[in-house]
């Protein structure tokens, strides 16, 4: 395979201020090295996506813990909390919590297992 490479100059002002490299960057890689990234990519990214669901939900339910303690101090009277809802929506936030947990200890682990092996 042949590999060519091209200079560009970067110029600011007018002045030529160094060149860098156009060549493209090393190959991606195929096979199982590329399989292995893309397992880290996605499974990062579904605890990222996991781990802001749960966020968003605590803080449904501290926004409505807020409003009930704002009607408190102001004297005015406010329902309770719905108890059955708050321990329903923390049930499905620690679900999400579990969820990337679960997916990044497995991760993890695969990772720690193969630090031995030839391979990346």
């Amino acid at each position: 395979m042949t590999r060519s490479t091209t200079t560009i100059e970067v110029v600011g002002d007018g002045t030529a201020t160094g060149a860098a490299d156009a060549s493209p960057g090393l190959p991606r890689p195929h096979g199982i090295t590329r399989a292995r990234q893309d397992q880290v990519y996605y499974v990062t990214g579904l605890a990222s996506s996991a781990l802001y669901e749960a966020d968003h939900l605590v803080k449904n339910i501290q926004d409505a813990a807020c409003a009930y303690k704002a009607t408190r101090d102001d004297s005015t009277p406010a329902g309770p909390l719905d108890m059955t809802h708050v321990l329903a929506v923390i049930g499905e936030a620690l679900d999400c919590i579990d969820l990337a947990s679960e997916h990044l200890s497995a991760l993890s682990t695969d990772i720690r297992l193969r630090q031995g092996d030839d391979g990346p």
